[in-house]
């Protein structure tokens, strides 16, 4: 009130948007045309090339960025497929240890760990002109040697042997969580054909089977590895061209490659080169040397899972199925071990062990050959609880040729 005169104050006027009303509607019709414009193309690049042969014209589902004890393993079998093999091993550590510590010092040359696949201590004692191959590979199970068996298998001629070594930790170990997760699968799954049954034995969780299934389903994710290789090597080269490309004399020998593992260990655990595992031939004269991994294995063997030996077993018979229907003679070879190590195990677990090789074996019409002779096989003859020695190595292939030879 001013001068006794009354003010009325009038509202502020309204600003009117006339676009305000046609502005969600605008948005939701973009993003439903940018919607359907990425779901057509990811459709486009996910479906129509499962319908071509072009994922088998652009990669290489044998290359590998990371590549470890089987790639190597698989790709000399391949490289060398026209020489046929009269025998095969087969196995974890513990056959590499036994055939490579024979030939190392049985033969006195230096091995190199990552590219050798032979056995020539065990052709010298059959005696007979053969050609022997080292399937074997640490770690090994038998979910990885039924795929390494299905991978190589042409390398055998018909009617050849082979020789499955295995172990109670084979079936057992604590440190396997699943098929999946080994070297073997992530490698071999690409290149094996895997029917449906197959497939669930090794994809075991329901996650694994659905990340199968979409794998298979999706292209650009059953083809993920090999994108990124190609970038990989698109980025390399680009690299090498405005640098220059580096000297690998180093990590040729090894040297760089070690460099690398002291300082991110964790980084390609499983990658090998070569010259980078040198093995060197045993001198008898010395007393033997013992490490003793008493609780490593008790840590393998601890809380034993049925259902995984169960599921293992199966890879066995499918390998048994597969020797017998491409006429190989399957010897199923119980390893040694020492006495320490097998009472780490239940004995009610090791005569299951047992029981069921012996079951496997004749129901494919293999034999069962048990080599653990704690009398034989002595303490002095291993390197540590399973892996033996070049003393223990040569004893055990003599063995194994000495029985080959009459059976």
């Amino acid at each position: 009130m001013t001068n006794g005169a009354t003010t009325t104050l009038s509202p502020a006027p309204q600003i009117q948007d006339h676009a305000s009303g046609n502005k969600k509607p605008e948005t939701a019709k973009k993003f439903g045309q940018s919607f359907c414009i990425a779901a057509t193309i990811f459709l486009a690049l996910n479906v129509i090339p499962q319908f071509t042969d072009t994922k088998n014209q652009l990669f290489n589902k044998f290359d590998h960025p990371c590549k470890g004890s089987v790639w190597y393993l698989v790709d000399d079998m391949r490289s060398t497929a026209s020489t046929k093999a009269d025998f095969a091993l087969l196995g974890s550590s513990l056959m590499v240890a036994a055939i490579t510590n024979a030939d190392a010092t049985g033969d006195n040359k230096q091995i190199d760990l990552t590219t050798y696949h032979k056995a020539t201590y065990l052709d010298k004692q059959l005696n007979k002109g053969t050609n022997s191959v080292n399937l074997a590979v640490a770690g090994e199970m038998p979910s990885d040697a039924l795929l390494i068996l299905k991978a190589t298998i042409d390398k055998l001629k018909p009617g050849a042997t082979l020789v499955y070594g295995l172990a109670p930790r084979d079936f057992i170990d604590h440190d396997f969580k699943s098929p999946t997760d080994s070297e073997a699968y992530q490698l071999l799954h690409r290149v094996v054909p895997m029917q449906q049954e197959l497939s669930d034995k090794y994809n075991v969780s329901i996650w694994e089977k659905m990340n199968f299934w979409i794998e298979k389903s999706l292209f650009l994710s059953d083809n993920a590895i090999d994108i990124q290789m190609k970038m990989s090597k698109w980025g390399d080269t680009a690299i090498d061209t405005i640098f220059g490309k580096l000297d690998d004399s180093q990590y040729l020998v090894g040297t760089r490659f070690w460099d690398r593992q002291k300082l991110i260990p964790s980084y390609k655990m499983v990658e090998r080169i070569p010259n980078a595992f040198i093995l060197e031939p045993e001198n008898l004269t010395k007393p033997p040397v013992y490490v003793d991994n008493t609780m490593e294995y008790v840590m393998r063997y601890r809380r034993p899972d049925m259902k995984a030996f169960a599921n293992q077993v199966y890879f066995v018979q499918k390998i048994g199925e597969l020797c017998k229907e491409r006429g190989i003679n399957l010897k199923l070879v119980n390893m040694p071990i020492t006495e320490t190590n097998q009472n780490i195990l239940p004995p009610a677990l090791y005569q299951i062990y047992l029981t069921k090789m012996n079951e496997l074996a004749t129901a494919n019409g293999a034999q069962f050959i048990d080599f653990n002779n704690h009398s034989e096989f002595q303490k002095s003859d291993f390197n540590d609880g399973v892996h033996m020695n070049a003393r223990g190595s040569l004893k055990f292939v003599r063995k194994l040729a000495k029985y080959l030879r009459l059976n």
